[in-house]
């Protein structure tokens, strides 16, 4: 600023009229006549603002992309080496800048404002897996901390989790999992019930049994085999149940069973027992007759007892009871105590009861009531299961 040379009026000095800086273009402190001062030595009034101050606004000009500060009017000096300066204060700043600390790191802080951002290393754990099966295609999620997540060298960041927590996510469970496999670290098991026999796996201690279905399938009657519950059948297709004496001998002849045909007729050869031979001659007036055999037959099950009519032209004969067809033949076993029958010769009829009298097939008798009289022999079968043979005649 120049200096003003003051004259003393009447003695060519400076007037008003002379200059041309107001009151307003001189600083606070310093006198002298101005364009405004009515030639009289007045002060300036631009007022000393020192070295600096607090900026009064700061504002984000974006549409020149600047900041703008902005300050007191007035004179700003510099102080040795430090030039006039404006300030900014760290919050005004951060909030017309819009520093978030949610967007910056927490090693990096901002006019007083520190980043809430972690940083993490490049291994890490999931905190959390989920199944997502509402997506399409189904997908497996891995949550984890949310943060800055750093390279390590060569690796990309990454994020683990263990075999368990992805089991558990996926539903993954031991008893789903044959007993051989293992499954992100779950060890299956369902125990295998493998076969080495050519696809023929050996019932379950060689149990089976014939079983009439009960299920209500319909299946009827047939022979199940023993399998382990809970068990994976590897390697086979069929199960083998022992059955040593299923061959077509042991089998009544023309019947299959299981696709093998038996060969054995119904009545097998053992050793006879044969009985006396004679005719029974029966009367209208007797009422009942005693029958003796020799032997007992106590280890058999079932006798037959076929009634032969003699010496009379029989119009046909038949039996009531045990079933049977002509000629009559009579059905008694250790479960029942006899049998009747009835024969029909010309117009009369006969009607007979056999009864057994005692345990084994020893004794009988005989009752009946008709209204002719001819001769009757009986002969005997004995049997023992499909064992059995005519063992002779026997008649008193």
């Amino acid at each position: 600023m120049a200096d003003a040379i003051l004259m003393s009026v009447g003695a060519g000095g400076v007037t008003s009229d002379d200059v041309t800086a107001s009151k307003a273009q001189v600083l606070q402190g310093y006198r002298t006549i101005t364009s405004d001062s009515d030639d009289e030595v007045v002060e300036g009034t631009i007022p000393n603002r020192g070295n600096g101050m607090d900026a009064v606004d700061f504002t984000n000009a974006h549409w020149e992309s600047k900041f703008v500060a902005r300050m007191e009017e007035g004179y700003y000096s510099q102080v040795g080496q430090w030039k006039p300066y404006v300030a900014i204060p760290y919050a005004v700043l951060a909030n017309v800048a819009g520093i978030d600390a949610g967007k910056m790191l927490d090693t990096l802080t901002i006019a007083g404002v520190r980043g809430t951002i972690p940083i993490y290393g490049a291994w890490n754990s999931a905190s959390e897996v989920i199944n997502a099966t509402w997506e399409n295609p189904k997908k497996i999620f891995f949550r984890f901390k949310k943060g800055y997540y750093l390279d390590d060298g060569q690796y990309p960041p990454s994020v683990s989790a263990t075999y368990k927590d992805i089991a558990n996510a996926v539903g993954i469970r031991a008893s789903k999992i044959l007993d051989d496999e293992n499954i992100l670290g779950t060890q299956g098991t369902i125990p295998r019930w493998i076969c080495t026999t050519g696809g023929v796996i050996t019932a379950l201690n060689n149990e089976g049994f014939v079983w009439d279905d009960t299920s209500n399938a319909g299946r009827g009657r047939g022979i199940v085999a023993r399998i382990p519950d809970k068990h994976f059948i590897q390697d086979a297709s069929y199960v083998f149940l022992s059955s040593p004496n299923f061959y077509p001998q042991n089998l009544v002849k023309n019947v299959n069973i299981n696709g093998v045909t038996g060969t054995r007729d119904y009545i097998d050869l053992i050793s006879p027992t044969w009985l006396s031979d004679a005719t029974l001659n029966l009367q209208v007036n007797t009422v009942e007759k005693e029958i003796h055999i020799p032997n007992k037959f106590l280890q058999y099950n079932g006798l037959f007892m076929k009634v032969i009519v003699w010496g009379s032209t029989l119009d046909g004969y038949y039996k009531d009871s045990n079933g049977g067809a002509c000629p009559c033949i009579l059905a008694v076993t250790n479960w029942d105590g006899g049998a009747t029958f009835t024969i029909k010769v010309g117009a009369a009829m006969f009607y007979g009861t056999l009864e057994r009298q005692g345990s084994g097939f020893d004794d009988f008798k005989l009752r009946y009531r008709g209204s002719t009289a001819f001769n009757l022999s009986l002969n005997f079968l004995i049997t023992q299961g499909f064992s059995h043979q005519w063992a002779g005649n026997y008649a008193t």
